[in-house]
């Protein structure tokens, strides 16, 4: 507001004639280019007035050049640690689905669908929810609708069973006794 003020009155002054157009009415004069630009002025250099800029200082261009090659390298040591740690994420996955016959997979890591190496198809899953009991310690509760448990030979294993291991383990060995197509 108070800046439209001050250019509505400049304007003012210069339609009646107090001051010219190449008159400095705000001066500048604690900025090291302005007397740059006052001396190129002067010269009556109108486009050297205009692109005239403050030299770099060498010291603040190291700076630069030493913050430029740290964000370089830090931005490669995060590459470095991304893809070493999605490696051994999938070298755990592999190990889970060969020692304990499971395919883990999860789209937002609170829902885990375990598929067996004796799956019939990419459908018979067991899904597990994360949840956080009263306790406000982490649970897994398996979802009883899952189609795997649909199956003729694995409909009891719920009921028998009360533990997820025994579950499971009874589980993949229904699947391995009936005729298999390894996906």
């Amino acid at each position: 507001m108070k800046n439209e003020e001050l250019t509505s009155e400049i304007e003012k002054m210069r339609l009646l004639g107090a001051v010219q157009e190449h008159d400095n009415v705000l001066s500048y004069r604690m900025n090291p280019s302005f007397g740059r630009r006052k001396r190129a002025r002067e010269e009556n250099s109108s486009e050297e007035a205009d692109n005239v800029e403050a030299p770099v200082d060498k010291e603040l261009k190291k700076k630069l050049h030493e913050s430029n090659k740290k964000i370089y390298e830090l931005e490669k040591t995060n590459a470095k640690i991304i893809s070493c740690v999605g490696e051994k994420i999938n070298n755990f996955r592999d190990a889970v689905n060969e020692v304990l016959g499971f395919k883990v997979s999860t789209n937002d890591y609170n829902t885990f669908n375990f598929m067996s190496l004796y799956a019939q198809s990419s459908e018979d899953v067991i899904r597990f929810q994360r949840q956080t009991n009263e306790e406000g310690e982490r649970v897994f509760e398996m979802d009883p609708n899952s189609k795997v448990f649909q199956r003729p030979g694995l409909a009891s294993v719920l009921q028998e069973c009360g533990n997820l291991p025994t579950i499971m383990s009874k589980t993949t060995i229904a699947l391995s006794t009936e005729d298999t197509i390894m996906l």
